[in-house]
């Protein structure tokens, strides 16, 4: 379901938050971070230890719900709740459901982790629930990476070569033409 209000400014009703009604997948709590898993139709915790669990949709569960029974997803809009930092900037925490405060313990920090933005906090009861659909995972060079930052650097290595010899010759002609003078 979406909700619409009318901007004073514009005088256009906007969107202001949108819920989407699933099953879940397993027990789910108020408040917990949900992401769908569009293979079984149903909602899960999210982690940002899984790769898997912090890309696609996620969703702010709202009220409590036991496995197979439906629940209710804030998929954007201001969620309700209590002990946000005000102004921070929130992303997929580590305890399955949950979301932790950018710069605070719990955050991503290990090999293999992942970052995803999920909101902000507009004050210490409200937060903007907003997920980016972008998200980086924490972790070591694969040698697929290795290898192309080591072409890359041969080949600017090559580039530097080039342009020295390219001035070198320039400067030699140049030193020719101040002699013949």
């Amino acid at each position: 379901m979406t909700q619409y209000e009318l901007n004073p400014f514009t005088r256009k009703m906007e969107r202001t938050s949108e819920t989407q009604k699933g099953q879940l997948g397993e027990v789910g709590s108020s408040g917990d971070l949900m992401y769908f898993d569009d293979i079984n139709d149903q909602w899960f915790q999210a982690s940002h230890t899984s790769e898997t669990t912090c890309k696609g949709m996620l969703g702010i569960l709202l009220g409590s719900g036991s496995s197979g029974g439906t629940g209710e997803f804030l998929l954007n809009g201001t969620f309700k709740t209590t002990g946000l930092n005000k102004a921070a900037t929130y992303l997929v925490g580590s305890t399955d459901g949950s979301i932790v405060a950018d710069g605070s313990s719990g955050e991503p920090d290990t090999e293999d982790y992942v970052i995803r933005v999920v909101g902000y906090a507009k004050s210490t009861t409200e937060l903007v629930f907003d997920p980016d659909d972008s998200y980086y995972t924490l972790g070591a060079e694969s040698d697929d990476d290795t290898e192309m930052m080591t072409q890359t650097l041969t080949d600017i290595l090559s580039t530097l070569k080039i342009i020295n010899l390219h001035m070198s010759l320039i400067t030699d002609v140049h030193l020719r033409d101040s002699e013949v003078e």
